[in-house]
């Protein structure tokens, strides 16, 4: 029987530590994205701005 009571101590144990793992990586993942994100949204407005001073020089 003590051997049945380690075992779920460990089981316990593991499973908390991947919960904890699991924790640490969503917030790496949550960061990483949200910087991303960020630069997906300073290369879309990068682009626009080169294509409107495309259009206006052009466009004299």
């Amino acid at each position: 029987m003590g051997n049945t009571i380690q075992k779920i101590i460990s089981q316990d144990s593991i499973i908390a530590s991947l919960q904890d793992d699991l924790k640490r990586f969503e917030q790496k993942y949550n960061y990483h994205n949200k910087i991303a994100q960020q630069y997906y949204s300073n290369l879309q407005n990068t682009k626009q701005k080169i294509l409107e001073l495309q259009n206006s020089l052009g466009g004299n």
